[in-house]
């Protein structure tokens, strides 16, 4: 994928291990403010983050091994992943994240565009979880993702072609 339109440009490529230690940093960037209350030392802050991003890491590669994560560079330098699994009937969106001065910028939701047009030419639906208060919730809602299954701390959501937008006629035919 590479956008070009006044906007920053944005292309995909697949994560390498040399990509490691920019992962790291991402998934830091992505869910230190979580650790913030916790008032801990720094060292114990990257230990954590550590643990978590191996879990993380583990978890999603035991439950979709045919997934791919694909390392998101804007304007020539990494600043987020993409980790997506299109091996079933329906494509599911593992985990999007942006360094926080990538955000806002239009990149996640170029992003978001490009899979629901790919599953707008196969037939198949979008889904994902996010956390109940992320303010992502709302860019998936604009792009026509519902509410599927409500969790304790995640929703469901899914985004399904053969089901218009609130409010619109289906064009996904």
């Amino acid at each position: 994928m590479t956008a070009r339109t006044g906007a920053p440009t944005i292309e995909l490529r697949a994560a390498t291990p040399a990509d490691e230690a920019f992962l790291q940093r991402l998934f830091a960037d992505v869910r230190g403010a979580e650790l913030a209350p916790l008032a801990l030392d720094e060292a114990a802050v990257e230990t954590l983050m550590r643990m978590q991003y191996t879990a993380q890491a583990r978890s999603y590669a035991a439950s979709h091994p045919e997934a791919v994560v694909d390392v998101v560079v804007v304007d020539g330098e990494p600043c987020g992943r993409l980790w997506v699994d299109r091996s079933g009937p329906e494509i599911v969106l593992l985990d999007v994240g942006l360094l926080t001065a990538s955000r806002r910028r239009g990149v996640g939701g170029s992003l978001l565009g490009a899979l629901v047009a790919e599953a707008r030419t196969r037939g198949c639906p979008v889904c994902l979880h996010v956390e109940r208060h992320n303010p992502a919730r709302r860019l998936y809602e604009r792009l026509g993702f519902r509410v599927v299954g409500d969790g304790e701390v995640h929703l469901a959501m899914r985004w399904d072609p053969t089901r218009p937008p609130d409010g619109q006629a289906n064009t996904a035919s």
